[in-house]
């Protein structure tokens, strides 16, 4: 045997010796493409399922930034869960202004407690900024913190703790104003987070069913 013939024998082996890894992980994988090292099949879905999931997520993030749903996005969400959605819509929209209107309150108690109140679309743009952050974090259930880390809000806060215009924050997430709104800030919480637990649940369908349409 010639020695220029041993580099021809170590590649011949090294095609064998590869050729058995694959097919032994065929086998350890059930020979199917997508499956995974026990044999179960991997977790796939289609282009179009994709594409609501896409939307499906951006709707999570609407309901986690407490935005209005567009009726469009609904056409692409599962049918059980455009009805929540609708319901998430009408409840936003009701809370918001209840607390535009107390934001409005707050914010015109703060600015105009000892000058002239210019009335309304005169107010300038401090006012309605803090009227809209106002109303705006009043739909989560830690109003109280963010306001006090809100860079608009913090400031008044900050300026009047220890007084009566220090504790409207605290005021709105722990219901002292009355007990209606509280009642109906507890059951809109209580349906956001239904609703987010309910987009949790599809998304864990996808990836636990493959067959699913």
């Amino acid at each position: 045997m010639k020695k220029t013939d041993f580099p021809i024998f170590i590649l011949a082996g090294a095609i064998l010796i590869s050729a058995a890894l694959v097919t032994a992980g065929l086998f350890r994988g059930g020979g199917r493409p997508g499956a995974d090292a026990s044999g179960s099949p991997a977790a796939t879905i289609d282009a179009a399922e994709a594409y609501r999931l896409e939307k499906l997520n951006e709707v999570n993030d609407m309901v986690l930034e407490r935005k209005a749903v567009p009726e469009d996005y609904l056409r692409y969400l599962p049918e059980d869960l455009r009805d929540p959605v609708k319901q998430y819509n009408a409840d936003t929209m009701g809370m918001k202004l209840s607390y535009e209107q107390r934001g409005s309150s707050i914010a015109e108690g703060l600015l105009y407690e000892h000058r002239e109140d210019p009335g309304d679309y005169e107010r300038g743009e401090l006012f309605y900024s803090m009227a809209d952050r106002i109303s705006t974090l009043s739909l989560y259930g830690n109003v109280n913190q963010l306001c006090n880390l809100d860079p608009v809000l913090t400031y008044t806060l900050a300026k009047e703790g220890g007084g009566s215009w220090g504790m409207w924050a605290y005021y709105i997430e722990h219901g002292n104003y009355d007990t209606e709104t509280k009642q109906r800030r507890a059951e809109y919480l209580d349906g956001v987070y239904a609703l987010l637990d309910q987009f949790d649940a599809y998304r864990a369908s996808l990836t636990s069913n493959p067959d699913k349409d």
